[in-house]
């Protein structure tokens, strides 16, 4: 259930880099006019106060063997999952031609980095409190991310410093006991070889 908890609610674990992880970053990291930043605030406007309205009917869970909160938060995440997938799609058709192509790019990259990550984790043994915590942390990692790039009191500049900021990595090793943390650090370096 956890790994499906992750991919449900699209979060990538744990890549250095914020700008790699979450769709909602690489929107903020486009190189734009003004206009299409302004439009693309609007977008994120709108989902920002759907995501609120679900956010605001939310509980934790802190036992994710519970059935019924499970389903309940699960259902949560996926409205939430929905709300970023159609925001990221009506942003995409915004985009001119060539930024919609590096854009679909990074994201396709972005994806690939999550499917890689979430096979680390898996092969963590990682217990059920592990696995609870890891959870809460990516939600938290991506709570974050969305809460910095929907303030548009921010500049698009102010929003790309503050999430560099936003450390998914730390949220994670820190809940690893020393073992694991030596095998993710291990097939992270491993990985950052495969990818140069």
């Amino acid at each position: 259930m956890f790994f499906e908890i992750i991919f449900g609610f699209g979060i990538c674990s744990a890549q250095i880099g914020v700008a790699d992880m979450y769709q909602e970053a690489l929107w903020i990291n486009l190189n734009l006019s003004k206009e299409q930043r302004e439009q693309i605030d609007g977008i994120i406007l709108d989902a920002d106060k759907q995501m609120r309205a679900v956010r605001g009917k939310q509980k934790m869970v802190d036992d994710l063997y519970k059935f019924d909160d499970l389903y309940n938060y699960a259902d949560s995440l996926s409205q939430m999952k929905e709300i970023r997938m159609d925001a990221g799609s009506k942003i995409t058709q915004v985009l001119p031609l060539k930024d919609r192509e590096i854009f679909e790019n990074q994201l396709e990259e972005s994806q690939q980095l999550t499917e890689q990550y979430t096979m680390m984790m898996l092969q963590l043994d990682l217990t059920e409190n592990q696995q609870t915590d890891i959870v809460k942390s990516l939600i938290k990692s991506q709570q974050r991310v969305w809460s910095v790039v929907s303030d548009t009191s921010l500049s698009w500049e102010q929003r790309r410093q503050k999430l560099k900021r936003v450390n998914a990595i730390n949220l994670i090793t820190g809940k690893l006991t020393t073992t694991q943390r030596s095998a993710w650090k291990k097939w992270n370096q491993s990985l950052n070889l495969m990818n140069l």
